[in-house]
């Protein structure tokens, strides 16, 4: 029905369905289940300053990598800019 809502949890837990992503792995969910939480405060309450781990970012990253490498056969390149002056990324090759 067009007025149901699908949870994020759901559609991770059923990535392994899609036969381009037969080969995901764990490490290739562990970052879109960390995504998942970080919607889940962002929706729920900001904080106007909060600690972060970065590697909870670099396995979000790496989840996005490895979901486009098998899903799309592309190589994404990518790296969020976490601190100042940081550079982000945000590039697909074939």
């Amino acid at each position: 029905m067009l007025d149901q809502t699908y949870m994020l949890d759901d559609l991770i837990n059923k990535l392994k369905a899609v036969p381009a992503l037969h080969g995901l792995t764990a490490d290739g969910v562990r970052g879109l289940k960390i995504a998942k939480v970080f919607r889940n405060k962002e929706g729920h309450g900001v904080l106007p300053k909060q600690q972060y781990d970065a590697s909870h970012y670099r396995d979000i990253e790496a989840s996005l990598a490895s979901l486009y490498a098998q899903a799309f056969g592309e190589t994404l390149n990518l790296r969020f800019s976490l601190e100042p002056n940081e550079k982000g990324v945000w590039e697909i090759a074939p």
